[in-house]
């Protein structure tokens, strides 16, 4: 609770640094809703979503995502799926990694990177041609930032930048810790009932980057909706390049993952050599007697314990036919896709309008 509460005071002094100084001047210069969404701060989709949606869902979703994620590392030692000779090296991985991210050297880099990012694009840019009225002013002829361009430039883009590749540094230090980890001596269980060698609870890690994938997706869907807005483009004009970044979500989320590919192959493997000649046997002296008592089974027969064995040996060892290679599965992949997916459906619906919506759905139903 203290850790959400602190989370929501981060945020809320974020978007106090961010966004508010933009509507403050905004509202004074009277370019916060000048009655003509091309040139109105509040219109300007990119920046709403980026500031007051994206940027606070990525700050509070950090203590909670990074909870979660604990959570799962620490099955790998509950389970003793990390052997016991492997606890020291596990741990190890854990401290060298968390002490990285948790280093202020990186922070300040990242700041570095972010503001060398918006120096390069506003050299780029030299005509700000790009700027929209509310963030630019006319001088000797050329238009130039006005106080909410500077801060919007040098301030609010730079710390939500800040923002998303701490996030997304974060994913790849996942990774690396997945990575490291697949590569100690691990008791895979290939008889586990969630035919994943009890690696099962991985999966869980694509749900809990759900908030993360939300908030990207805030961000993108927000360019899209000021160029078809302000630009007069259409969704089939976006179509591939949402192809393209769906996929990209999906992989870079689930690649630490595949890191344990190999190891659960291996598992699949040693458990079909060593359990296929016990599960030929047992099916084979089954078999002897039921061909021999076929015409004269009896009530003692069925009771034997003999059919129940074969048969539980047999559910087990199919967990180990069956076993997968990745550990997770498309129920894993749904809430990932479903929160990468959302904040595109008011871009949907700037292009088909609700009541079309609702027209074209009572038509199907009726």
């Amino acid at each position: 609770s203290s850790g959400s509460n602190a989370s929501a005071i981060l945020a809320i002094v974020f978007l106090s640094i961010c966004w508010l100084p933009l509507a403050v001047y905004t509202l004074l210069n009277g370019t916060f809703w000048s009655g003509n969404i091309h040139n109105s701060f509040i219109t300007h989709f990119d920046t709403q979503a980026r500031l007051l949606i994206a940027l606070p869902l990525l700050i509070i979703s950090e203590k909670k995502v990074n909870a979660q994620l604990s959570k799962i590392l620490g099955q790998f030692t509950e389970s003793e799926i990390i052997a016991k000779t492997e606890e020291d090296g596990f741990q190890r991985i854990l401290d060298s990694n968390v002490r990285f991210i948790k280093s202020p050297w990186v922070d300040a880099s990242i700041l570095l990177l972010c503001y060398l990012q918006v120096f390069l694009v506003i050299s780029y840019e030299s005509d700000y041609t790009s700027l929209f009225s509310w963030e630019s002013l006319e001088k000797n002829g050329l238009l130039v930032f006005n106080f909410a361009g500077k801060w919007n430039a040098f301030v609010s883009r730079p710390l939500m930048l800040f923002i998303l590749y701490r996030w997304l540094l974060r994913i790849l230090i996942w990774g690396n810790i997945l990575r490291k980890i697949s590569k100690l001596s691990l008791n895979l269980y290939a008889l586990h009932p969630d035919q994943l060698g009890g690696l099962g609870f991985l999966g869980f890690a694509l749900r809990f980057f759900s908030p993360v994938a939300f908030a990207i997706s805030v961000l993108l869907a927000g360019h899209f909706a000021d160029f078809m807005l302000l630009a007069n483009k259409h969704l089939a004009d976006f179509k591939i390049i949402f192809v393209v970044y769906l996929i990209i979500i999906t992989l870079l989320f689930s690649l630490p993952l595949i890191a344990f590919t190999k190891a659960l192959t291996k598992a699949r493997e040693d458990a079909i050599f060593n359990y296929y000649d016990l599960a030929s046997g047992m099916n084979r002296e089954l078999g002897k007697r039921i061909a021999a008592n076929n015409f004269k089974i009896v009530q003692n027969d069925l009771d034997t314990s003999q059919y129940s064995t074969v048969c539980d040996f047999n559910g087990l060892m199919g967990n180990a036919l069956q076993m997968k290679s990745f550990p997770f599965t498309l129920k894993d992949l749904i809430p990932l896709w479903v929160a990468t997916i959302i904040p595109f459906v008011p871009v949907i619906l700037i292009e088909i309008p609700v009541v079309e919506v609702l027209k074209t759905l009572s038509g199907l139903l009726l």
